[in-house]
């Protein structure tokens, strides 16, 4: 069974990482400073489904891989740091090189390589008399000394305010996480196996 939830809680965080963030373009048309482009190998998943406290090995891992890359968000000129899942080498490049708006991974849209990335999902639940109400998950990424950390937490969100076709503002979806204890947390640590 613990298995069974943390696969959903994988597929939750990486299925909504990108409603706060990105999509796009081949990192060539743009430029973001970093030096963690390239795939990486998934060593250890970790997961704690009552809390933030106490993460446990899950084996074997719902993903093999990860590849690092840029590409342009939606509607801007700004770059961002994509992270998505693939299941070998070759795929991860064709993932990199199409630039695609990652469907299974991570958006990380503020940061740098030394301080760490972060990004944001919203996972939406009911609009009611006029707010909405979910999950929202803060991404963050490590470098490590050879590889990457990266730690997705989830917190429970507040009502904020929903337009009227039941959408909201990531922003305010962001605001209504300060202080909210974490309920979950997903942990993922990855050797550097390959460049682009």
């Amino acid at each position: 069974m613990r298995e069974i939830l943390a696969t959903m809680l994988f597929v939750f965080c990486v299925a909504c990482g990108f409603c706060a963030a990105c999509g796009g373009i081949h990192p060539e048309g743009g430029a973001i400073d970093s030096d963690l482009f390239g795939i990486y190998t998934i060593d250890d998943y970790l997961i704690d489904l009552d809390g933030c406290d106490d993460a446990a090995d899950l084996t074997p891992p719902p993903a093999t891989r990860i590849v690092l890359y840029g590409y342009n968000q939606e509607g801007s000129s700004e770059i961002c740091l994509a992270g998505s899942f693939c299941s070998s080498v070759r795929a991860c490049r064709d993932v990199a090189h199409a630039a695609l708006t990652p469907l299974m991974g991570y958006s990380f849209v503020e940061g740098d390589d030394d301080g760490g990335w972060t990004g944001f999902a919203f996972a939406g639940g009911p609009s009611y008399n006029g707010e909405r109400f979910g999950l929202v998950q803060e991404h963050m990424l490590i470098r490590t000394a050879d590889g990457i950390r990266a730690e997705t937490r989830t917190l429970e969100s507040l009502g904020h305010p929903s337009y009227e076709n039941g959408s909201c503002n990531n922003a305010d979806a962001r605001r209504t996480i300060m202080g909210q204890p974490c309920v979950e947390l997903l942990v993922l640590e990855g050797t550097f196996e390959a460049g682009l």
